[in-house]
């Protein structure tokens, strides 16, 4: 049994129908969510209130942690909040899984893409390079990674942490301050500008979610020893600059983008490129989706 917190966010909606069966997925709403599928259980919760959380993490396996309440952009402006929403609460959720399941397997999200630092131009990043988290959200990503490695050695159960890069492959709410390639096209089909806040020239490194759903269901199937916790890159080991995202945008929909600048001039670039050689070595995982066919393969969905 497979227990997901964060199953109807961004990556959660997506990737939770392409992982192993069966789940328990998590959910705050008043009605039990409406599933097809029999080896799927919605179970009543919040994550971070621990109380509500017995019967979805007893007798589980496998927890996969997704469920995050802020962002890059938005972590900065109440950082006491953001410790409060995400970091104490995941902190209490995994003792206390680790406490019900012993040799149980914890999976966390983590962030790749503001993991490590960002202003060394042909970089690319690997699992063993100093962090260098950019927000209070990569600052509480990092911790978390580190409470986890410390609960796999208290209570000897094991860990894995997926630093996922820039993950795409759904249209997005066109206000959402993440999520580039979802809210440009979202944007785009609404006929409307996109307000560009970073430079042109800052690469990042993008990462389809059907490849995000085959690295978890990867370590999934293959867990670490008891006691020990793993940590890997998913990511596509290519970089775009954001001109060259547009450009790319612009070529496979046929259509032109409206472009306003928040500011001039702009912030200097920043440069986030990873390795996917260790989970490559490891668990035999590359990706499959390059930035071209991910970006055509929604835009046909959307047509």
């Amino acid at each position: 049994m497979i227990a997901i917190t964060g199953a109807t966010g961004f990556v959660g909606s997506y990737i939770v129908d392409k992982l192993l069966s069966p789940q328990k997925r998590l959910t705050r709403r008043t009605k039990t969510e409406n599933t097809s599928q029999l080896d799927v259980e919605w179970v009543r919760g919040d994550y971070r209130q621990i109380e509500s959380l017995e019967s979805f993490i007893e007798n589980t396996p496998t927890l996969i942690h997704l469920a995050c309440q802020s962002n890059p952009r938005s972590s900065n402006l109440n950082m006491e909040q953001d410790i409060i929403n995400n970091l104490v609460p995941t902190i209490k959720l995994f003792e206390a899984y680790a406490r019900a399941n012993p040799g149980g397997h914890i999976v966390f999200c983590s962030t790749g893409g503001n993991m490590y630092e960002a202003s060394a131009p042909d970089v690319v990043a690997k699992e063993e390079n100093l962090p260098h988290p950019r927000s209070s959200y990569g600052i509480h990503k990092l911790a978390i990674e580190n409470y986890l490695r410390l609960f796999c050695e208290m209570y000897e159960i094991r860990g894995t942490v997926l630093r996922v890069s820039n993950p795409y492959g759904v249209l997005l709410s066109k206000e959402r301050a993440q999520g580039v390639i979802g809210v440009v096209l979202a944007k785009l089909l609404a006929n409307e500008s996109i307000t560009i806040v970073d430079s042109l020239e800052s690469v990042r490194d993008y990462i389809h979610l059907d490849d995000v759903a085959k690295a978890f269901n990867l370590t999934i199937q293959r867990p670490p020893k008891r006691g020990e916790c793993q940590v890997f890159n998913v990511c596509s080991g290519t970089g775009y600059s954001l001109a060259e995202l547009f450009d790319l945008i612009e070529s496979i929909t046929g259509r032109s983008l409206i472009k306003e600048f928040s500011s001039s001039p702009l912030p200097s670039p920043t440069w986030s490129l990873l390795s996917y050689q260790k989970i490559e070595q490891i668990l035999n995982w590359t990706p499959q989706i390059d930035l071209e066919q991910g970006i055509q393969k929604m835009w046909e969905s959307l047509r």
